[in-house]
């Protein structure tokens, strides 16, 4: 009896470190296998951290464009706008008298450029009597000068300096517009351009410098505009323009004109590229 109580025992404790041993193996094996997991994320989740920071800051930028942006809407489809004049004029080309004739005749509402010199100097005017002969001889003084040209014909808003062209969306960062949104208008003393400036485009700059010249914003900017409605931003500390729905402007004597809705068929001398009207 005493014999065979003993082998138990000994078959008991053999059972308990077999099972001992199993379990330690089965430990050491999960230890291994999560050590692996951790090793094998460790840098992905490094990533996602850092990836984390920057989504909060974009994810407020969106929100800030998406609320920003919701106010805008273009025109409605079919809907005849009132077009401004707007020209980019490349540097060492001249504008043909004519076409400044014409753009004063049907655009007396206040007239400005932008650009700058072959030297790189700063070119801004903003006025609200629009002389044809005024504009010619500065132009003329300015053959050598990159430059954007807009003559304004008025749809809201007040005649005055205010809603004249170019517009401050922050230091050193300009905007010309020829078209018309429709957005809320919270002084209808100012134009829908100056609502733009004012209430969208600069909050955006304040709170995301240099996204307004982002070329993915100007495509933004691009989408929401339509068709009937051109911008050019003038970015004076880099002396760049950027031209928003080009593609639906024309080519001109080495011009590019927003539309030619304004313009007396008779001052066109050449062959059109584009599709204005």
């Amino acid at each position: 009896m005493r014999g065979r109580a003993l082998r138990q025992k000994q078959s008991r404790l053999r059972c308990f470190y077999a099972a001992a041993f199993i379990a330690a193996l089965h430990i050491n094996i999960a230890n291994q296998y999560f050590l692996g997991i951790y090793n094998l994320l460790y840098i992905p989740l490094k990533l996602f951290g850092r990836l984390a920071m920057t989504i909060q800051p974009l994810r407020r930028v969106h929100e800030t464009v998406g609320q920003q942006f919701s106010l805008i809407q273009a025109p409605a489809a079919g809907r005849t706008t009132t077009m401004c004049v707007l020209i980019h004029k490349p540097a060492g080309v001249a504008v043909p008298e004519p076409i400044l004739q014409s753009a004063a005749l049907h655009n007396a509402d206040g007239w400005g450029v932008m650009g700058h010199t072959a030297d790189g100097d700063t070119v801004l005017e903003r006025h609200v009597d629009v002389d044809a002969t005024r504009t010619i001889d500065f132009l003329r003084a300015h053959t050598d000068s990159e430059l954007a040209i807009h003559l304004r014909r008025r749809t809201h808003g007040d005649v005055n300096a205010c809603n004249a062209h170019p517009f401050e969306i922050e230091p050193g960062l300009y905007l010309m517009h020829n078209g018309s949104f429709t957005l809320p208008i919270r002084d209808p003393a100012y134009s829908d351009t100056w609502h733009l400036v004012h209430d969208i485009l600069r909050p955006l700059a304040r709170r995301h410098r240099d996204l307004i010249t982002d070329p993915t914003f100007l495509q933004l900017i691009s989408a929401v505009a339509g068709p009937d409605n051109r911008l050019i931003l003038f970015d004076a500390r880099r002396s760049k323009f950027h031209v928003v729905n080009r593609q639906i402007g024309v080519d001109h004597a080495g011009l590019w004109i927003g539309s030619l809705r304004w313009l007396d068929a008779e001052v066109i001398d050449e062959p059109l590229v584009g599709c204005a009207a």
